[in-house]
């Protein structure tokens, strides 16, 4: 039951980073097919996910706002500790 709920949370990222594309983007074409085909694994579901976000030419503002996200995060956490 956890596994499922992992592969979801995945396939919910994925769908995220492939909506942030154009639509006609073969980037995220290519992501929901793996998302939707029920012979991918779930390894094979986050690989696709992370080959698509570590596309920094596509994603730009994804990477800005999760890098500032994830600093804000570090620097709240030091910041408590």
């Amino acid at each position: 039951m956890i596994l499922k709920a992992v592969e979801q949370t995945w396939i919910e990222l994925g769908i995220a980073l492939a909506d942030s594309l154009p639509a006609e983007s073969q980037a995220a074409s290519k992501l929901r097919a793996a998302l939707e085909n029920p012979r991918i694994g779930l390894t094979g579901k986050v690989e696709q996910v992370v080959q698509l976000y570590d596309k920094r030419d596509l994603l730009g503002a994804v990477w800005a706002s999760s890098n500032q996200f994830l600093l804000t995060g570090l620097l709240i956490g030091a910041t408590l500790s």
